[in-house]
């Protein structure tokens, strides 16, 4: 069957075929990261489904994706505070993330097919979780720049500084290490000039 997928690498959106409780790797087509995840349980009462995800499953910047990255975002759409796209959508759903790997989603009522209509894009928990739901914007337009520029910063400029600060994470020689380095160096100094720009007249960049 194929299911709808958001990369944890790059956020794009792609479809990519799967099996049910079988592990695969699903590619992403346009970054190539490769991850996946596994349909393990559903429950006797049919409101009970359980998913794991891959273990090598990874963020842009190297850090591990988390059932909790899965709990997240639609912990935050249940909040009363946020207003934005998708309010209210998972208010009979609770997600508990059972250790780093494995959610569950518990329902209220059965649903029928409900693990293959899961489309929820995860978010990077350790990146975004101070952000408090009413701050997000409630105008969907808003809300899409608003995550476009988190995602920016989370997929492109946390990277780039990370290259420049642990090069040791990327590249094994320690000659490789200092060019990555440099490499790095000049391309964070760049963006911080978007940045700039992006600041320009204000006093937040959003908001």
């Amino acid at each position: 069957m194929n299911r709808d997928f958001t990369c944890p690498g790059c956020g794009s959106a792609f479809q990519a075929e799967v099996e049910r409780r079988t592990v695969r790797e699903v590619q992403c087509p346009y970054c190539l990261k490769v991850y996946g995840v596994e349909y393990e349980t559903v429950g006797d009462d049919g409101a009970t489904h359980t998913s794991t995800l891959r273990p090598d499953a990874v963020w842009q910047d190297g850090v591990p994706v988390t059932a909790h990255d899965v709990e997240f975002p639609i912990d935050t759409m249940k909040d009363p505070a946020y207003t934005g796209p998708g309010a209210g959508s998972w208010r009979d759903v609770t997600v508990t993330a059972l250790d780093d790997r494995t959610v569950r989603f518990q329902l209220v009522n059965p649903i029928a097919g409900f693990l293959d209509a899961v489309t929820q894009p995860i978010a990077p928990a350790h990146l975004l979780e101070g952000i408090a739901p009413e701050l997000l914007p409630a105008d969907p337009f808003a809300e899409a720049e608003c995550l476009s520029t988190m995602a920016y910063f989370s997929n492109t400029v946390h990277p780039t500084f990370a290259h420049f600060a642990r090069p040791e994470r990327y590249v094994a020689s320690e000659a490789a290490q200092a060019d990555a380095k440099e490499t790095a160096k000049k391309n964070f100094f760049g963006l911080l000039g978007e940045i700039d720009g992006m600041l320009a007249g204000k006093n937040f960049i959003m908001g």
